[in-house]
């Protein structure tokens, strides 16, 4: 054979072995494959099974849903169970040993159950057998409830205690009151009985003697008194005596130190003026001071006006009286009070059917006799007090400068100009004054009796506290009583005193004992504040004089 040709061949043999060594591998790792195919296969059947023990394909669709977001690398089982074991826990209040999940669940159900034994027997409208409202929440709702209840009905009840008690309590006062009342009464009486009892002795020792015995005892008796009697009436000669030598003594010492040194003016410090007047708006009735916020005044602020050419008259009425409006820092503006008119108080006065003629001759006279006519004149009607009292002020203010023809009908009409001519006129330079406001200090008031504010002649029964209120709004200071560092004393009527109440009074109203003491305490206290007003020298002031020295007297009527 040819060299090429044998060449050829083994080429061929290589690639035939070459071939089937290649199938045999392959053959080989066909058959490894297939077995290593089939055992996954089998394994994932298995896997697929088991997990299907676990969740269903629609529940493994939905885990995330189901079971909740994923902690960490815990499986979704893990977390399940986490889950688990937290419900557990909140209604155990602690984890039951490494068991499984149904031992877990059944321990819970134990355990409600043995705590909802109980609460059933004790509220049994607490139903736990329907599953709809045996729930673990619902019966906890139910019992809060019912706790609520129970502890509203606990509150309504100690109030209702509370109650109870107070009433009894008041009983037992009431009842002390009574028997301390009683007890005075019995000793009183028991009193009167030993009296009575004494002189029936000694009348039965008189009827016992014999009529000689008797004048002799009684003519003893008389002589020791006539002894006594002339011994007490030497000494109170003799003291009374010594008293009125004492007091000439005391009268000349005084007057003698008064030529020396004159007393001081107490009530000097209500006559300084707060401000003056420095400009006038007649037609728009304003005017304008000097003071304003550097000097604390406020709107509502009202002041009294007075002549610049005369010093403040004690009684306090000034030609006008004016109300701040506005503030500026160093002036404020302030409006003139329009005061009754006085024909319009003569027209009410002529409406009530009043004798005009002899009222118009009452109004010159001094203020306290023409109040005593306004008294009879009014036949105790407290509207005609009233009138006649704005009547008499309407009168004043117009300064008398025109004569009065006792009746409306005879007087010619009269213009702004007249009404504005018959008024002292405001001018520039006259000075203000309010009582109780200060720029410097706060003044320092006492408050005491019953106050007429509306001059209708009867007690107001908010006066008192409305003049409080007026001064401690006005920046000034209230006391209870008067001590050294009192300013003024506003004194207003005394108390009136309640008459003792008997004792069928005291049985129809329990309270009329301390009612009868509350007004002599009264009493007592207004007696006290002036005698220390007087003893201290404090300024004292009437509610006329109040109102007027504090610019407030037309409003005060009028409200």
């Amino acid at each position: 054979m040819p060299a090429g040709r044998r060449q050829q061949s083994n080429a061929m043999l290589y690639t035939v072995i070459t071939f089937v060594g290649l199938f045999i591998v392959a053959t080989t790792v066909a058959v490894i494959f297939y077995v290593k195919a089939e055992k996954l296969r089998m394994i994932a059947a298995t896997s697929q099974s088991r997990l299907e023990e676990m969740a269903s394909p629609a529940e493994q669709q939905r885990i995330g849903a189901l079971v909740g977001a994923k902690v960490g690398r815990k499986s979704r089982l893990g977390t399940m169970l986490d889950y688990l074991d937290a419900v557990v826990y909140s209604i155990v209040g602690g984890l039951p040993e490494e068991t499984s999940a149904e031992v877990k669940v059944d321990t819970a159900g134990r355990k409600i159950k043995e705590a909802l034994g109980p609460l059933a027997q004790k509220y049994p409208d607490i139903q736990t057998a329907d599953p709809n409202t045996a729930g673990l929440i619902q019966i906890v709702e139910k019992v809060t409830a019912k706790l609520d209840n129970t502890t509203n009905a606990t509150v309504a009840l100690a109030e209702q205690l509370e109650q109870l008690q107070k009433r009894f309590d008041d009983a037992v006062a009431i009842g002390l009151e009574k028997e301390q009342t009683l007890l005075a009464e019995k000793e009183k009486y028991q009193q009167q009985v030993n009296d009575i009892a004494q002189d029936y002795s000694e009348l039965k020792a008189l009827v016992q003697q014999t009529s000689e015995q008797q004048v002799q005892t009684l003519a003893a008796q008389l002589d020791e008194e006539k002894a006594n009697n002339k011994t007490l009436r030497q000494q109170l000669l003799k003291t009374q005596a010594e008293l009125k030598m004492t007091e000439d003594r005391m009268k000349s010492a005084q007057q003698k130190l008064q030529e020396l040194v004159p007393p001081p003016d107490n009530e000097i410090a209500a006559y300084k003026p707060d401000g003056e007047i420095i400009l006038i708006d007649e037609p728009a009735g304003l005017v304008h001071l000097n003071i304003g916020s550097d000097d604390h005044v406020y709107r509502g602020l009202t002041f009294s006006v007075y002549d610049k050419s005369a010093p403040i008259p004690k009684h306090g009425r000034g030609k006008a009286e004016i109300e701040v409006l506005s503030v500026g820092k160093k002036i404020s503006t302030a409006r003139i009070i329009p005061s009754e008119d006085f024909e319009k108080a003569l027209n009410k006065l002529l409406a009530e059917n009043i004798d005009i003629t002899t009222v118009m001759l009452s109004l010159p006279k001094p203020q306290e006799q023409r109040a005593r006519d306004f008294e009879r004149f009014a036949e105790g009607s407290p509207d005609r007090l009233k009138i006649l009292n704005n009547l008499a002020t309407a009168y004043d203010e117009r300064g008398n400068k025109r004569p009065i023809i006792p009746h409306p009908l005879f007087q010619p009409r009269r213009t702004r100009y007249d009404e504005r001519r018959d008024k002292r006129p405001i001018i520039l330079g006259d000075i203000v004054a309010n009582l109780i406001w200060d720029s410097d200090k706060a003044n320092v008031f006492v408050v005491v009796g019953g106050f007429d504010l509306d001059g209708d002649g009867n007690i107001d029964r908010y006066a008192g506290d409305k003049i409080k209120s007026l001064i401690t709004e006005w920046d000034g200071r209230v006391d209870d009583t008067v001590t050294i560092d009192t300013d003024f004393l506003v004194l207003g009527r005394a108390p009136e005193v309640l008459r003792k109440p008997t004792f069928e009074e005291m049985e129809v109203d329990p309270m009329a004992t301390r009612k009868y003491e509350q007004s002599l305490q009264k009493l007592g206290h207004y007696e006290e504040v002036l005698k220390l007003a007087k003893d201290l020298s404090i300024p004292i002031f009437n509610t006329e004089r109040f109102l007027c020295f504090i610019g407030y007297k037309t409003q005060a009527g009028r409200s």
